[in-house]
């Protein structure tokens, strides 16, 4: 069983029971279904259970790992990440968030993602490893993060970041990652490995 959290005044969380702990309210919510064609896709409902929690401007950690998000769930959830100014830590690992219903590639969900990155200004964990966001993400996820005075952990491993969309060599995510590190004063540990570097 995993856990989806919002952290703060409201929580979200697996499985499907509910529970009060102290001041945090715990809401059930299932985050992937399987599709026909045995790929997955964001549950809709369970992507509007997810924007509501994160409503709470206070709300302070989202685990989301390991829910096959889709492009439309990464859309949706940058969408609802956007000035969360009190956000410390981000987990979206191991959601496919580059790939449609159709398991095509599809960067647009990993574009809305980073532009969302800058307004999270107390973002100190960042987590977007094994997602496929090949070079053109790394990139994108490089320029959001360049110049960013707070965050110390960094996992963007398992992410295919000398390839692009089609398999090919390309190296500019990996080359705008490198340009960032420099700027992150915060950093204190990176996570890059199985990118084939």
């Amino acid at each position: 069983i995993r856990d989806i959290g919002v952290t703060g005044v409201q929580t979200c969380a697996l499985p499907i029971y509910s529970r009060r702990v102290s001041h945090t309210r715990k809401v059930p919510i299932r985050l992937g279904k399987k599709t026909s064609r045995g790929g997955s896709s964001a549950d809709n409902s369970a992507i509007r259970t997810v924007e509501k929690q994160l409503e709470n401007e206070k709300a302070t950690t989202l685990y989301a790992s390991g829910f096959t998000l889709g492009v439309m769930g990464a859309r949706a959830l940058a969408t609802a990440l956007k000035n969360k100014k009190f956000m410390t830590e981000l987990n979206i690992s191991d959601n496919k968030l580059t790939s449609d219903q159709y398991q095509d590639i599809d960067m647009s969900g990993v574009i809305a993602i980073s532009e969302a990155i800058p307004t999270l200004e107390a973002l100190v964990k960042f987590d977007i490893s094994n997602n496929k966001l090949f070079a053109a993400g790394g990139k994108a996820i490089a320029e959001a993060l360049a110049g960013n005075q707070v965050l110390a952990e960094l996992n963007i491993s398992d992410n295919k970041l000398t390839s692009d969309q089609d398999q090919d060599i390309d190296m500019s995510g990996v080359i705008a990652i490198s340009e960032a590190i420099p700027t992150l004063e915060a950093l204190e540990k990176l996570l890059m490995g199985d990118n084939e570097l």
